[in-house]
């Protein structure tokens, strides 16, 4: 079965084996046990907060029990060849921090029920085969801090909603997707630390993002239909620690045939 004895407790003091989910014990279908960066982890009441699983080649959806664990906060499976969709069950995790499903097979809407985890901090969906248009009921989430949907095959718009993301230093990465439109000038109101849109179909101003009261320190905008004459105002905000635009594969005018703009500015 999948083991998780001898875990500590966050006070230190040693943790008993908690029995195995039976519905567990035939994830792995003759494929060795968990490693050391794989497991479980127990608060001092025996309830199980921590389950990660990375690497491994299991070609089958989330099994069901995992859902059931409804004390975890933070849920990692990482490279683990997971097909399907992310099911309804996931909501029964009301308690869970950290969501990491990145390099899978998972496919289908990223699903809007994922704004019932009103815990969440962090999700972490990069490197899967989603598509469809991104939930805007995601920035109803008040403790997420980061949100990492690059590598899928996400299409539409950015949503407006996405100004409505208060934590301090957000971390915003989508490249690598197919996202249209005009870049919400809303955002503006959202504290991104990093943002990374990069490799989409992205056009509109983005000077908003910059400016002597702004926590950026990181920006990929590069390969979009971004306007050069509208980059022009970026230039003049002097707030940015590391830009990269490259404008070569985004929209030319002004006689602009290509540029490449490598920025590093300090505050």
């Amino acid at each position: 079965g999948f083991r998780n004895g001898g875990h500590r407790s966050r006070s230190g003091t040693a943790v008993p084996a908690v029995p195995a989910n039976p519905g567990l014990t035939t994830w792995f279908h003759g494929t060795p046990p968990p490693t050391a960066a794989n497991g479980t982890s127990c608060h001092e009441t025996n309830r199980i907060t921590v389950f990660v699983l990375q690497i491994a080649d299991l070609n089958r959806p989330i099994p069901s029990a995992v859902f059931d664990l409804v004390f975890l906060e933070t849920l990692i499976l990482h490279k683990t060849n997971f097909t399907g969709q992310i099911p309804h069950s996931i909501t029964n995790l009301s308690h869970l921090k950290f969501l990491d499903l990145s390099w899978n097979h998972l496919s289908g809407d990223i699903p809007s029920f994922l704004s019932q985890l009103n815990n969440l901090e962090t999700i972490e969906l990069s490197f899967n085969n989603f598509t469809g248009s991104i939930p805007p009921s995601l920035s109803q989430l008040q403790n997420l801090s980061g949100l990492f949907l690059g590598r899928n095959k996400l299409t539409g718009e950015i949503p407006e909603s996405f100004a409505d993301f208060r934590q301090q230093d957000f971390y915003l990465r989508m490249s690598h997707n197919q996202l249209s439109g005009e870049i919400p000038r809303k955002m503006e109101h959202a504290n991104f630390i990093v943002i990374d849109v990069s490799r989409n179909m992205l056009d509109g101003d983005i000077s908003f993002f910059f400016g002597k009261n702004k926590s950026l320190i990181y920006a990929d905008f590069s390969r979009n239909l971004l306007r050069s004459s509208k980059l022009r105002r970026i230039f003049t905000t002097g707030a940015c620690v590391y830009m990269r635009i490259n404008i070569e594969k985004n929209k030319k005018e002004n006689d602009l045939d290509k540029i490449i703009c490598d920025v590093i500015k300090n505050r």
